[in-house]
């Protein structure tokens, strides 16, 4: 194998660059003088003691007291075996952290205080859509208007499908062609996400226009909820 590919591997395992060349040159002499090892590995004379004993400390080299000392390295196996088990060990380590604050992070987005915001339709309502539809983890259903005729919205729409359940019912005169879109008439915009969160707004054919993203609001996002089973279910 060649040299710096082996260093990089050696290094992705956790060594540094100068235990890298120092383990690779004890791997292809097996045992060999300090000096041998300095100029096979290219590691500075100052600086070769140092990561000789560091990997005696590592139980990767042995110490022959013989005149002059000589070093042997280990078996290969148990050398790479090793590396490879700390790191998996690291992975695994870094795996239970990360779950860790996805549900951290999951407790923290359900704590969302209630809001309601006046916004201008026609430019903020799609984005403001799209910013919390792009949160979704499970499912986003409800009812569109207008706002679902956005390009950008539809977009953002179209890649949360690829991720999460996504069910909207859109009124039969916008130009929406979703496939998780149906046609049918209403008179809201109210969207449920995750069957937490929901997001109604109000002020229909104004410009000025109220926009309340309400969490744990039980009585009125299951009145949604039951209005839109029920339109969705009709042939």
């Amino acid at each position: 194998m060649d040299m710096e590919v082996a260093i990089e591997r050696f290094k992705q395992l956790g060594l540094t660059d100068y235990q890298s060349r120092v383990l690779y040159a004890l791997l292809k002499k097996k045992s060999c003088k300090i000096s041998d090892i300095a100029s096979s590995s290219g590691v500075p004379n100052t600086r070769i003691y140092d990561v000789v004993n560091q990997l005696i400390d590592m139980k990767f080299v042995i110490k022959i007291l013989d005149k002059p000392k000589t070093y042997r390295v280990r078996n290969v196996d148990l050398v790479l075996d090793t590396l490879l088990e700390e790191k998996n060990n690291e992975v695994a380590k870094i795996r239970e952290d990360v779950n860790m604050m996805k549900e951290f992070f999951k407790f923290e987005d359900s704590m969302e205080e209630t809001k309601l915001i006046n916004i201008d339709k026609e430019k903020d309502l799609a984005n403001l859509l799209s910013e919390e539809f792009a949160k979704a983890k499970r499912e986003i259903i409800g009812f569109g208007h207008k706002e679902l005729e956005n390009k950008k919205l539809q977009e953002t729409l179209k890649t949360v499908s690829g991720k999460v359940n996504v069910k909207l019912i859109a009124h039969p005169d916008l130009n929406v062609n979703l496939d998780f879109v149906k046609a049918r008439h209403h008179d809201m915009c109210a969207y449920v996400v995750d069957g937490n969160k929901l997001i109604i707004g109000f002020g229909e054919g104004n410009k000025s226009y109220n926009l309340g993203v309400l969490h744990n609001q039980d009585s009125l996002k299951n009145m949604v909820k039951s209005h839109f089973d029920n339109l969705w279910q009709q042939p």
